[in-house]
């Protein structure tokens, strides 16, 4: 009977530095797991915003070619009585709304709106007018897509286009004409009365008087191309995503 007990084998528990280590790797593989996953999470939100901007812009882009004309941006009567699609002084939420409005009436461009999600084009009352609609969009991270607008076309015969050499005015009292032959739209110019909305010098400049659409990103922060590389304001648009590529405000 004793000879039996010796032969047989000894249980033995598992030590606590194993307990340890086995907790250690469930740790590591449930992290690898939730950061893999929340990468693949960002990746699908991204991808759904450059379509959402890539609708925008074949929505604009239609109704231009359609109308032969260009969606126009300024201030009525500046210069010479002149009117223009979205006002300079319009918010950036009311300058898309006033875009949005302006190409859904054309003919098959409603189709093409109608694209993106209901989750992201998103209908409100207009506060001045309970009976009228106004349209919102806004990106995966639920922050509103903005349209960043070329100004208009420079015009010689206006007193602000940039006379160039020997003018007494400071730079940022006249106006930038940029590689388009547009007006810089940037905020604070004494000619469009303080603020202004749309800005190109913020999110960056408009190529071939093409408007551009910008969602800021997973951090939902649009932040200011005009400031140098590595401050915070610069580093917040890093992961802005566009419609296409705009230009550096910077020279």
């Amino acid at each position: 009977m004793s000879t039996l007990k010796k032969n047989l084998p000894i249980k033995r528990a598992f030590t606590m530095v194993e307990i340890l280590i086995v907790i250690g790797i469930i740790v590591l593989l449930a992290g690898l797991t939730v950061t893999v996953g929340t990468g693949m999470l960002q990746k699908s939100k991204i991808n759904e915003t450059e379509q959402m901007l890539r609708i925008l812009d074949q929505a604009v882009t239609e109704w231009e070619v359609s109308s032969d004309l260009k969606i126009s941006w300024g201030e009525d009567n500046v210069p010479n009585n002149a009117r223009y699609d979205i006002q300079y002084d319009d918010t950036p939420d009311d300058q898309l709304t006033a875009l949005l409005e302006r190409v859904r009436r054309a003919g098959g461009i409603k189709e093409i709106i109608s694209q993106i999600d209901a989750e992201y084009l998103r209908q409100f009352e207009d506060i001045n007018d309970n009976n009228k609609l106004k349209f919102h969009v806004f990106d995966p991270w639920d922050t509103r897509v903005y349209m960043i607008h070329p100004g208009r076309v420079a015009d010689h015969d206006n007193p602000y286009f940039d006379p160039g050499n020997g003018d007494p005015l400071p730079p940022f009292d006249q106006y930038v004409v940029d590689n388009d032959l547009t007006i810089r739209v940037r905020d604070g110019h004494p000619a469009l009365g303080g603020e202004a909305y749309g800005w190109e010098n913020r999110y960056g400049i408009c190529v071939n008087r093409r408007i551009c659409f910008v969602s800021a990103g997973p951090d939902g922060k649009f932040g200011d191309l005009s400031y140098a590389e590595g401050t915070p304001e610069h580093d917040q648009t890093m992961d802005n995503i566009y419609s296409y590529p705009v230009e550096d405000p910077l020279p």
